[in-house]
């Protein structure tokens, strides 16, 4: 499952849709100050129908994705999260950008009714045709509780990586110049390291697209 900048498919709906907010200095809030937007990816495998999106949290002041989280459009799918996308970078601050995303799709269904608008408009564009999934639930008919550590993820190649699915598990971690979690044989820095933030990097540092 490879995940693609909607910037890239739809850069104008991108630009007038992007989600972003500002934390202003002395707000009280635990984030630094500065501008921070919500990019979205959805996946780009033609006949898959996954039914999430990844949220890639820019800070404008860093110049940099602080937070990537993942989201599953069906709550009852054991990977619904959110949660932190154990795949990508994460920043000293993503466990509270992670609470503030959960919060803020609670508190207004219509952004996460426009999450899954634009993942519809993005299958659509991969598949040449109208979406032909089954309709989503409504947004904030099940509020939503963001996952204190990430589930079992499954790759193409047919492995498992599991997280919070065990209760006796130890902690994973992986080293830059270990042999990557997704089987591929590669080292982790030159295969799965930055990505899906290495796709979007270039869409959110392009002033024509970044808000």
């Amino acid at each position: 499952m490879a995940m693609s900048d909607f910037f890239r498919a739809f850069p104008k709906l991108a630009e007038s849709e992007l989600r972003n907010f500002t934390i202003g200095p002395g707000s009280g809030s635990d984030l630094p100050a500065g501008r921070y937007g919500f990019l979205e990816a959805y996946c780009d495998e033609k006949g898959c129908d996954c039914r999430r999106v990844v949220i890639a949290v820019f800070c404008e002041e860093a110049q940099d994705f602080v937070a990537h989280i993942n989201l599953g459009f069906d709550s009852e799918d054991q990977m619904a999260g959110p949660f932190l996308d154990p795949l990508d970078p994460q920043g000293p601050h993503a466990e509270e950008l992670l609470a503030f995303f959960t919060d803020m799709i609670n508190r207004d269904p219509a952004y996460l009714a426009r999450l899954q608008r634009h993942y519809m408009q993005f299958k659509e564009r991969i598949e040449g045709q109208r979406y032909a999934g089954r309709p989503f639930e409504e947004p904030g008919r099940v509020k939503r509780i963001a996952a204190a550590e990430p589930p079992m993820l499954s790759f193409a190649g047919g492995s498992d990586l599991s997280f919070a699915q065990n209760p006796n598990r130890r902690d994973v971690k992986i080293g830059r110049n270990d042999p990557c979690l997704c089987g591929s044989g590669k080292k982790y820095k030159h295969c799965c390291l930055g990505k899906p933030q290495a796709a979007r990097v270039s869409a959110a540092a392009d002033p024509e697209t970044r808000s």
